[in-house]
């Protein structure tokens, strides 16, 4: 508070109003697996499927990754964070420039074979008197994917310095830095400083190219010293420059000339060939010489060798805990706060993988894990597989049965069965957009599957009553439902968190409160605080009330808000404990929608 000591104007700024809470994103999908390409071990965020195939390249026939990503994107996905993982066996293509720089590729993988390097001299820093380069270009080109040997510029670093280490433009130091070096290729070894040999020019003094005669004026040869440099050749006549290229291969009249009036000729800066013709004829015994620069190379060029693609993940590259030591794999997701979807479409039906996944899901708290059954197997199998082998009762994971076959497209659109989780995440992400979180993600509307052909599998009446109340969630197709997601229970049979939206909404709403909420820390509790926490936490429901994100909306039969004396207690006082009670009255989904038919009678 400003101190008023003696007269004068003080001016104040006062806070417009209580500060709101602001609901996050719900619809993210996130995943890891085995692709083509990218950046490894790191969440990467990707907002497109162009964007997920610049990223990380096209789809192959290692993993089904990129066909869940498609699958997300089809059916109204919007963001999605992946993270790419390698075979052990993977190898980073690489190449070197001389023995001054190893040039690596950022990540392993046979992309990287596909990859040009080239240190380009820079116009704008070439000395003609000596045809030396004091700065270089760097560019990374690739290759066509179409193998036909035509490379396109991907990457260019400009007015680069090869021989000062303390230049902010200094060569490795601009490709090595993470923020905004190359996306393609690290520079490592020595890292010695310097400017490569095969760029330097050098310099020849007094070739004798004839001796005058008084009457002979054209003379011809080639310089021993080829290719020479543009605008570097002196002719002269006893000593004295008569002549010079101008660098487009002309030879003309020096403005030091004292023995010539006029003078033509031409050299081939490639072969060393020239020819002039002087008027008048040097005189007798008058010696003619050349001065002149060697051409260095304007490019050096390595193409990158050797990158390897691998031979198969596993576990150890994906989920396995040990991998969060160092945030990898599954783990990487640790520095990702969004709330995540996760799905592992090349880890289907792998019950140690999926238990990973939802002990991941089930510490984070914010996150939910979309699961599915084996490939091939029927309506018993999957309840068995979700009862007893998978035999995980959570309520931060969903799991769907059958998969979904899609039009391949390596095999010109041929049939191909494949994990729904994308699919599923996209389902989610256009039943939070569409209507809201609190809403079960499934039915005709929301529920719709884009990017099938149809199901793996048709699930009869009666399959579909054999595994959904062992909350295994069923895929259905029929005339009256098209293709859709028919289910919306969690893996947990007991407790408030057995429907999809349910958990998924208290997720939102946790997540929401938590980030919007820390200015309230070290905050005095009393009268003031209650009357504030209350403000800002019956603001954010009301709205989502009139939103329809509860079973109702009128705001006293969809949520309460307790913090005061009752709940904040003298000795929770004591412990520094503010304690807000939230209750949410969440929306049931009608799974079991009944119309029932009778007889009118007619009254006598």
């Amino acid at each position: 508070m400003a101190e008023f000591l003696s007269p004068g104007v003080f001016i104040e700024e006062v806070a417009s109003g209580e500060s709101a809470i602001l609901g996050v994103s719900t619809s993210n999908f996130a995943t890891v697996g085995w692709t083509p390409r990218g950046e490894e071990n790191k969440a990467v965020l990707v907002t497109s499927l162009p964007d997920y195939f610049r990223k990380f390249g096209q789809y192959w026939s290692n993993s089904d990754v990129p066909i869940a990503v498609t699958a997300f994107f089809k059916n109204a996905g919007a963001r999605m964070f992946f993270v790419r993982v390698t075979p052990t066996d993977a190898v980073a293509a690489s190449g070197a420039f001389a023995t001054q720089w190893d040039v690596d590729a950022i990540s392993r993988g046979a992309w990287g074979n596909a990859v040009r390097a080239k240190i380009v001299g820079n116009d704008n820093f070439y000395n003609h008197a000596t045809a030396t380069y004091s700065r270089f270009n760097f560019e990374i080109q690739e290759e066509s994917s179409d193998g036909s040997a035509d490379f396109a510029a991907t990457e260019l670093f400009e007015a680069l310095v090869l021989d000062n280490t303390e230049s902010a433009d200094y060569f490795p130091e601009v490709i090595n830095d993470d923020d905004n070096g190359s996306n393609t290729v690290r520079l490592s070894n020595g890292l010695l400083p310097g400017i490569p040999s095969v760029f330097d020019s050098t310099e020849v003094l007094g070739e004798v190219v004839g001796s005058g005669d008084t009457s002979t004026t054209l003379f011809a040869t080639t310089l021993i010293g080829s290719p020479v440099a543009p605008f570097t050749l002196k002719v002269k006549l006893d000593g004295v420059i008569e002549v010079e290229d101008d660098g487009r291969g002309n030879l003309v009249l020096a403005s030091t000339s004292v023995s010539s009036t006029g003078v033509s000729g031409t050299i081939d800066y490639d072969t060393g060939d020239f020819a002039i013709d002087f008027v008048p004829a040097p005189g007798a015994s008058v010696a003619i010489t050349a001065d002149y620069y060697t051409a260095g190379v304007s490019e050096l060029v390595i193409d990158l060798t050797n990158g390897a693609d691998g031979t198969s993940i596993s576990r150890a590259q994906v989920s396995d805990p040990a991998l969060e030591l160092e945030n990898k794999g599954l783990f990487a997701f640790n520095l990702v706060e969004e709330i995540l979807n996760i799905g592992l479409p090349d880890f289907r039906g792998d019950q140690i993988v999926q238990g990973d996944l939802l002990d991941y899901c089930e510490n984070r708290r914010d996150c939910f894990a979309i699961l599915d059954t084996p490939k091939g197997i029927d309506a018993q199998g999957a309840k068995n597989y979700k009862q007893v082998t998978l035999g995980r009762l959570s309520e931060y994971g969903a799991i769907y049965h059958p998969g979904v076959q899609v039009a391949d497209p390596l095999k010109d659109g041929r049939l191909k069965v494949v994990s729904a989780v994308g699919h599923i995440a996209g389902v989610y992400a256009r039943t939070d957009n569409n209507r809201n979180v609190g809403k079960a993600p499934a039915g005709v509307n929301e529920g719709q599957l884009s990017f099938t052909v149809k199901l793996e599998q048709v699930l009869s009446k009666g399959e579909r009553d054999f595994i959904y109340p062992a909350n295994v969630n069923p895929l259905i197709s029929s005339t009256a439902t098209g293709r859709a997601v028919w289910g919306a229970r969690t893996l947990a049979i007991t407790g408030d968190f057995t429907l999809v939206n349910v958990r998924r909404l208290f997720i939102f709403l946790e997540k929401s409160v938590f980030n919007s909420t820390h200015d309230l820390v070290f905050e005095p509790i009393g009268d003031d605080l209650f009357a504030t926490v209350k403000l800002r936490i019956d603001s954010f429901l009301n709205n989502l009330t009139q939103n329809g994100y509860f079973a109702s909306r009128v705001p006293a039969q969809a949520f309460r808000t307790v913090v005061d004396s009752t709940n904040n207690t003298t000795a929770s006082k004591n412990a520094r404990q503010l304690i807000t009670d939230v209750f949410i009255a969440p929306q049931i989904p009608a799974e079991f929608v009944r119309f029932r038919f009778q007889r009118l009678l007619e009254s006598t």
